[in-house]
């Protein structure tokens, strides 16, 4: 990604390599890299490359657009999950006025093992801590879990909150519950449910 800082009058490319299990284009195709905000304009280079034609106003603004691609592509390495603009399809009844109180900087996940879709949301701390029993409220009267992982967010860097419909892999089955080992035994199908694949991602986020 090339940036120019035009008040210093400099300017330079950014390139960032990460470790993923696979192929980014076998985690999502070309036409599915505009259903995400981190990864809007990048364009396919190759099989293991992407890259973003247009001029950044700074070294430090190509680097938080870069890491914040990065970042979603290790979540959807580690979940396997694909981003949707079926936006109505994670709402309940279809509604997007039925939408989880407080929501921002959300994005909309599909799962293609249980034809799911994730609601991943990510508000300011304060402003989610402002509207926690509208909040539960809402995951009540839904049926979603809400779950707020211990690793860092997609956007920005920071923890972020899930409202999570899933069909749960056994009694005692939750996203907290699998992150402290104690959800569900290794003998169930545990990577076909959604809260552990959420659990595992890893914490070591660029």
């Amino acid at each position: 990604m090339y940036w120019r800082d035009k008040e210093s009058d400099t300017r330079g490319r950014e390139t960032l390599s990460i470790r993923l299990g696979t192929l980014w284009s076998d985690l999502i195709t070309a036409a599915q890299l505009d259903h995400h905000r981190a990864l809007t304009y990048f364009q396919p280079e190759g099989p293991d490359h992407l890259a973003r034609r247009d001029m950044m106003q700074s070294q430090s603004q190509a680097r938080r657009v870069i890491c914040a691609a990065a970042r979603t592509l290790q979540f959807m390495d580690t979940t396997k999950l694909r981003p949707s603009k079926s936006h109505s399809r994670a709402f309940p009844d279809g509604r997007s006025s039925n939408a989880v109180p407080g929501r921002d900087h959300y994005s909309i996940w599909y799962d293609r093992e249980s034809k799911r879709y994730l609601f991943a949301d990510e508000p300011y701390e304060r402003a989610a801590e402002a509207k926690t029993a509208e909040r539960a409220a809402w995951s009540a009267r839904h049926g979603f879990e809400i779950a707020k992982p211990s690793w860092p967010g997609m956007y920005n860097h920071r923890r972020w909150l899930a409202a999570l419909p899933h069909r749960r892999c056994g009694e005692g089955c939750s996203v907290d519950a699998h992150r402290r080992g104690s959800g569900p035994s290794a003998g169930t199908d545990r990577r076909s449910c959604l809260g552990w694949r959420i659990s595992a991602v890893h914490a070591d986020f660029y």
